[in-house]
């Protein structure tokens, strides 16, 4: 009956970075048939006599046991990290008498049902947020307002434009560049100055607190230089198409492949494309297809 689970049994994710030490709680089946869990995680069954399941489950969830977890019970490195449970089984933990893990549970559970009651509320009031957000957009974009000059617009996601606004292609109105490979030379030798990934862009934000550096050639700073109102848009992954634009000329800085640098050539800004793209994401402009195997690109 290895790996057969019972109701009040903690399991704990025994493997990879970012995941390894999750905590979770198992009730009881979907139905009648009996639920297992597989080799990549650990199944802590407490002596019901001597600890009570609830107390050692916020246990092994507390920062005591998850910082020794991380201190002395993983093995391996990068993505291939296990918790070792032959070291765990040996871990000692505070054992009070059974009357005061028990108010520790109930204590713990009120809070806990509290806090994730505000989470709730905190989750319903951004997506509230949200959805004004991309109501707004849409409504600008298509110039909603003009409700007595309006014609069917050329895009099935969108009912209708001012008839007299012209559609054309983004390259009609911006300069589009993709951004610099980045390979382990180029991040370790040479003149070393920073630069904007993937992960540094998000919907209107540019967070800059851990800006990554390599070196450019002379001939490519021109080519690959950020400067002040330049639209910064995610070429691929889940991010593919958020953007932000750089609004600082205090730094020089680059940016890598996984972005597109969008500079204006006319008048029009480069906002009007940001809020576009928004409104295109969430119709599902950028999908990839339907394949869950791919990654979506904007190429």
């Amino acid at each position: 009956l290895k790996g057969y689970l019972e109701p009040r049994d903690s399991l704990v994710n025994s493997t990879g970075t970012g995941t390894i030490g999750r905590v979770g709680w198992f009730d009881s089946s979907p139905d009648p048939r009996p639920c297992v869990a597989d080799g990549h995680v650990t199944v802590v069954r407490f002596n019901p006599n001597q600890v009570d399941p609830r107390f050692g489950h916020y246990y092994l969830k507390s920062s005591a046991f998850q910082e020794l977890m991380f201190e002395t019970l993983i093995t391996g490195s990068t993505n291939q990290i296990e918790l070792n449970r032959e070291r765990m089984r040996s871990v000692s933990m505070p054992i009070p008498d059974l009357n005061e893990q028990r108010r520790i549970s109930e204590y713990l559970d009120t809070e806990t049902y509290r806090i994730q009651a505000l989470l709730d509320n905190r989750s319903r009031q951004r997506k509230s947020i949200s959805e004004r957000e991309l109501s707004q957009i849409a409504f600008e974009v298509s110039g909603a307002d003009k409700v007595d000059d309006r014609a069917p617009s050329i895009w099935p996601w969108l009912d209708a434009t001012p008839s007299h606004w012209p559609s054309a292609p983004v390259y009609c109105y911006y300069d589009v560049q993709l951004g610099k490979m980045l390979n382990q030379e180029r991040a370790t030798s040479g003149r070393q100055v920073p630069y904007l990934r993937n992960a540094n862009i998000g919907w209107y934000t540019i967070r800059t607190e851990d800006l990554a550096t390599m070196s450019f050639e002379p001939w490519e700073r021109r080519r690959y230089s950020v400067r002040r109102g330049d639209l910064l848009v995610c070429e691929g992954g889940a991010g593919v198409a958020e953007s932000a634009v750089w609004d600082r000329n205090d730094i020089e800085i680059y940016y890598q492949k996984s972005l597109h640098r969008v500079r204006k050539k006319t008048e029009l800004p480069v906002e009007w494309l940001m809020y576009w793209l928004r409104l295109a994401k969430n119709v599902g402009l950028f999908e990839a297809d339907g394949n869950i195997s791919t990654i979506p690109h904007l190429t």
